[in-house]
This record gives C-alpha cells, sequence and structure tokens, in this order.
C-alpha cells in the first residue's frame, strides 16, 4: 500500500510535469508500485537491464525497491520520468506515429522533462546524474 506522503508526492509531482509539458493532470493517479531490480528488469526488459523505473501502460508505475522517491531527489527525479510517460499516455501524445520512433520521442521528452525538474530542484552545488538519451543509440530502420 502507497504511504500517504507517496501519494501527495505523486501528486505534486504531476502538477510539475504539467506546468513543463502542458499534459493534463489525470484526475486518476497512477499507484507507485515497488518491486526487486531483477523483477523490475524481466517486467520492463524481458532481462538484465540499467532499469529504475518503467511505465507499461497500466495504471501503475513500478520503481526499484532500492529507491526513496520521499527521501532522495535523485529517486523523485526517476519518478518525474516515469509519470511523464502515464502523462504522455494519458493524453494521447504519440499515439500515430511507428512504435521505435514513437517509443525514441516518449524517451526524449520524459528525459528532458526530468533533467529540466531536476535542475530547477537541485539544492545548490549539488551533484546530479542525469541520464542521456543521446547515449542510446537506435536505429529505427533496422
Amino acid at each position: 500500500m502507497e504511504s500517504p506522503g507517496l501519494v501527495l508526492l505523486v501528486l505534486k509531482l504531476m502538477i510539475a510535469v504539467n506546468g513543463l509539458t502542458g499534459y493534463a493532470v489525470p484526475g486518476d493517479p497512477p499507484r507507485v508500485e515497488f518491486m526487486p531490480h531483477d523483477v523490475l528488469e524481466g517486467a520492463a526488459c524481458g532481462g538484465p537491464c540499467n532499469v529504475q523505473g518503467w511505465y507499461g501502460g497500466s495504471r501503475t508505475i513500478y520503481l526499484d525497491d532500492r529507491l526513496n522517491p520521499e527521501a532522495s531527489l535523485q529517486d523523485r527525479g526517476i519518478l518525474v520520468h516515469e509519470l511523464v510517460h502515464y502523462m504522455q499516455e494519458m493524453g494521447g501524445a504519440f499515439g500515430s506515429a511507428p512504435s521505435c520512433e514513437r517509443w525514441l520521442e516518449r524517451e526524449r521528452e520524459a528525459y528532458d522533462v526530468q533533467r529540466r525538474w531536476m535542475l530547477a530542484n537541485r539544492r545548490n552545488g549539488s551533484a546530479m546524474r542525469l541520464a542521456r538519451l543521446s547515449r542510446l543509440h537506435i536505429d529505427c530502420e533496422a
């Protein structure tokens, strides 16, 4: 069961995502479930991968159970990324593009929003690790 603090955090972060994207805040927020890393890898990637969070198109966001978005800015950034995907889905964004191109555009936007949110919310002088989709080389034609 989600803690009241996590539910409130999700609502606040959806409002922040709305401000960064213009996506409407859905009336029904997603559930957040934590799971062991190996189970998350199997669900998101079908095997070993570097996944920390995953939104698979339902009303649930899955996070690695080692994360604590209520206490960690870095972990909140991962939740922001997954909330972007949730709000993309609820808003019907990227619905007509072929699947590989759609996936890339969704990821680009989610990483961009995560980066901007983290930059706006970091503490002065704090170090941040930001994933960069530009390092991910995917050829949708292959």
